[in-house]
């Protein structure tokens, strides 16, 4: 089953993190790891496409970014009228892909993201896709304390093990 890799940013601890994300076939997502079971990260664009080219890697797509540093600085205020749909959506599946990678060291992220469907949904929802939001439709979720609580715990989670896994 071939897999179609993609270039990835992400700002963390106010530096640029470079990394491969792939899908598969089978819609398995996840990131290309070390031969040690870390990330494969790079300090620049430039050495991911070159290391992606020793790999006999080719990337399908642009890079995509994602900044984990204004992830973190929400799940520290935990408001609930300050939850950005995208930034956090975008953010959850990342980790998501990430700590599948990392299986044997994800399980406390996995358990957390079962049991918050309800809030994934809101995000998914607050996103309002054309896709999925009628014409002339908007979605605005409403947020409780708990939600958001849950919410930040489980993304600080998948960015404690990106760190460790970097």
């Amino acid at each position: 089953m071939p897999r179609h890799h993609q270039p990835v940013a992400c700002r963390l601890d106010q530096r640029e993190h470079f990394l491969i994300w792939f899908s598969d076939d089978e819609g398995k997502d996840g990131v290309v790891l070390t031969p040690e079971r870390q990330l494969l990260c790079t300090a620049s664009e430039a050495a991911l496409r070159e290391r992606a080219r020793s790999l006999g890697i080719t990337f399908v797509g642009e890079l995509s970014s994602y900044d984990l540093d204004a992830v973190e600085a929400w799940t520290r205020t935990r408001d609930p009228d300050a939850i950005d749909c995208k930034l956090l959506l975008d953010a959850w599946n990342w980790l998501g892909d990430v700590t599948s990678s990392l299986r044997s060291r994800a399980d406390l992220f996995v358990a957390a993201d079962a049991k918050l469907n309800k809030v994934y949904d809101k995000l998914f929802h607050g996103n309002n896709l054309p896709a999925v939001t009628a014409p002339r439709e908007h979605y605005e979720p409403t947020w409780s304390a708990s939600e958001a609580s849950d919410l930040a715990a489980l993304l600080r989670l998948g960015l404690q093990l990106f760190r460790a896994a970097r």
